[in-house]
């Protein structure tokens, strides 16, 4: 089990945020109110356990920049002079994202609520006249104010287009000042090739950044793959059924179920940014929807009971995977390749880093006693599989490069062995691309191939079944990708869905 601590166990709410504004850099200045800035000061970041989502910061003495804040939030922010609730999400964000009636909340604390509903859609889009509203309801707002979004992202750019046209800041102080909050210009864009910042200001900002790169991949390289008409695959918890995804080839592309035997293949969902998996109660599939690269992702629940997927939880994070009490995630969280593995209690807003120094980490997998393994790549994209114990990094496997590049964990019931993928991938050349399913001993090290081939396909992304006899794994064997099944000594492989 790993056990989270942090600093701030040791404050209440209020004597935290407190404590920060007691150490605020000298001159801090008031900012919610009109007129140039003459100086700006740096954002001072707040604690957000059980606070808000993702980041929250304080700008000088009187202005806040957050995430989605919690009802504790709302109130200490009312203990500490906050008159004013400027709220940028959307509508639908609101009724299926917070549990809390938000508008009521500040209502009944007697602040200011000023709604200004944003997206980058034709329905809420980025506009100037967004600007212009926000500097009425900071000059009308008798004190401090709480600017938020979900993840501080849309509001930091709000943040510097105000700063630019309503406070005479110059354009590079601006987003310097908040890029330090989550502006995010190095992976994110906002619609039609500008940054939400460019089109609350409508010009071009040249110094912005402008990414057009593709996302990382989590799998092996997706160039010139074959049609996947079964791959990601996941078992229930009692051995019967197979949880994978299907994209293209002529048939719809979705999340779907189908039974060990390949019978009673059905649809459950749209397909998922990424691998399905089963609730730990066997009740239904959970699954991501959001894009590697972006600051935040849906986590849904579609059950096998049938009815609509539900909204389990947004993450400022990707890639989640639930502990088998089904309270909380592990995910991957902040910008590639720059990643942390962070602990999420879900419905709490908490986020909690575990890991100390920010790299590539993706592909978690939870095994028994919450012990994770998970990719972890080095500046030079060379990948192996690690562990975590007392807060520190620990390899698990010493795969040469010359076997490939391991990935995607699966670890056996009993917890004595992982299941993995070792691939080489050549994008320019894709009909050279390998990959074998692998085991290694978790306490050794000590690693074998499983069902070698000289032929060039591949078999990845493996799951244990919960005897641990087998395992699932798509292979493109055929021509396609398929979900098939072998034994766990790499025999009596055969093919389930068709």
């Amino acid at each position: 089990m790993i056990r989270m601590h942090s600093s701030s166990t040791r404050w209440s709410g209020a004597a935290l945020i407190l404590a920060l504004a007691a150490i605020a850099p000298a001159g801090a200045q008031r900012l919610a109110t009109t007129g140039p800035i003459t100086r700006l000061p740096a954002p001072v970041p707040i604690d957000t356990t059980g606070r808000f989502l993702a980041a929250a910061v304080r700008v000088g003495d009187d202005f806040f920049i957050a995430g989605q804040p919690t009802e504790r939030a709302l109130r200490e922010m009312h203990d500490q002079g906050v008159t004013t609730v400027v709220n940028l999400r959307s509508p639908e964000e609101m009724q299926n994202q917070v549990k809390f009636d938000e508008r009521a909340v500040v209502g009944q604390l007697g602040m200011k609520y000023v709604y200004l509903p944003m997206r980058g859609t034709p329905e809420f889009p980025y506009s100037p006249e967004a600007v212009t509203k926000l500097a009425a309801a900071v000059a009308g707002a008798n004190g401090k104010v709480l600017l938020h979004c979900t993840v501080a992202w849309r509001a930091s750019h709000l943040w510097a287009a105000y700063l630019i046209h309503e406070r005479g800041v110059d354009v590079e102080t601006a987003l310097t000042n908040a890029r330090a909050i989550n502006l995010m210009d190095d992976h994110r864009m906002g619609p039609g090739g500008r940054q939400p910042v460019e089109d609350f200001l409508d010009r071009t900002l040249p110094t912005l950044g402008h990414p057009q790169t593709t996302p990382p991949q989590t799998a092996a390289p997706q160039a010139k793959r074959p049609p996947i008409n079964g791959g990601l695959p996941d078992v229930s918890p009692d051995g019967k059924l197979i949880a994978f995804v299907r994209d293209g080839d002529g048939v719809a592309p979705g999340l779907y179920v189908i039974g060990v035997d390949g019978s009673n293949e059905r649809r459950l969902a749209d397909a998922p940014n990424g691998p399905p998996h089963w609730l730990p109660d066997g009740s239904g599939v959970y699954y991501g929807v959001g894009q590697f690269n972006e600051d935040s992702s849906d986590v849904r629940v579609v059950k096998l009971s049938g009815g609509a997927p539900t909204l389990l939880e947004r993450i400022p994070a990707r890639g989640a995977t639930m502990t088998a009490d089904m309270k909380s995630l592990y995910a991957s969280s902040g910008k590639w390749p720059n990643l942390g593995l962070v602990h999420i209690p879900i419905g709490t807003h908490q986020m909690h880093h575990i890991t100390q120094k920010p790299g590539a980490y993706f592909n978690i997998a939870i095994g028994p006693d919450e012990r994770l393994a998970f990719t972890h790549a080095d500046s030079g994209m060379r990948m192996q599989l690690w562990t975590i114990k007392s807060g520190e990094l620990q390899p698990i496997t010493h795969i040469a490069a010359e076997e490939g590049s391991p990935q995607w964990p699966s670890w056996s019931p009993d917890g004595k062995s992982i299941a993995l993928q070792v691939g080489k991938y050549n994008q320019k050349e894709p009909a050279s691309n390998t990959s074998h399913v692998w085991l290694v001993d978790a306490g050794t090290g000590a690693a074998r191939k499983l069902a070698p081939h000289d032929r060039a396909y591949l078999d990845e992304t493996p799951a244990y079944f919960p005897d641990g006899k087998r395992i699932a794994f798509q292979s493109d064997r055929t021509g396609r990708m398929e979900i098939w099944i072998m034994n766990v000594d790499g025999t009596g492989a055969r093919q389930v869905t068709k």
